[in-house]
């Protein structure tokens, strides 16, 4: 294998994996869901994202395969990466605790579920999301490879953009308005109420 620069930040991406793996893999525990259902888009599109969050950055981190595809950042952004990184755990796990049996992998409404507008919730609509997306941020700063790096971008993107619509739709048919009161005070992904709280 040729030798790299910053194979610090390779760690830092594979413990944030595997953390990430942890959160969701206790956030199917508590909810009871298991497997991936749902519509054959929903699954096909979750399963790209995990190609971009996990096998291209694997296969760049213990391959030469795309080497050829290298950026040169400085340092710095390495430190920036980190932190986007773990800030994005931090999201993804409270946003699991606070959704608890709710939470479902695909977009689906169960007959027992309830509407959740507390807790990391009462900031944002999709915080999962945001720690994706967050997530996606930080690849690019970590992995200096524009197959590794960007991956996660253009798969997530493809994701979020036809899942949050049908998503938001399902909700307001199950819960009315309800939701559309939440939808009304609720930004999908950049929590204003908070940043004016702390003003």
């Amino acid at each position: 294998m040729i030798e790299r620069q910053d194979t610090l930040f390779y760690f830092v991406y594979i413990a944030a994996l595997v953390m990430g793996t942890i959160i969701r893999t206790l956030a199917r525990g508590r909810s009871g869901k298991d497997k991936v259902s749902g519509p054959v888009t929903d699954r096909i599109l979750l399963y790209i994202t995990y190609l971009g969050m996990g096998l291209f950055p694997l296969i760049y981190i213990f391959t030469d395969l795309f080497l050829y595809f290298d950026y040169n950042l400085p340092w710095f952004s390495g430190v920036i990466g980190t932190g986007l990184i773990f800030f994005s755990l931090i999201v993804l796990w409270k946003a699991h605790k606070d959704l608890g049996k709710n939470w479902s992998k695909t977009h689906s409404v169960q007959p027992d579920q309830e509407l959740i507008q507390a807790g990391i919730y009462s900031y944002l609509r999709h915080p999962i999301y945001a720690s994706y997306w967050l997530w996606a941020l930080s690849q690019p700063l970590l992995l200096h490879n524009v197959i590794a790096g960007f991956s996660m971008v253009a798969a997530f993107s493809l994701l979020y953009f036809y899942r949050v619509p049908r998503e938001e739709d399902l909700m307001e048919k199950a819960f009315g308005n309800k939701y559309k009161n939440y939808m009304a005070k609720t930004p999908r992904l950049f929590p204003r109420r908070l940043f004016s709280e702390i003003r």
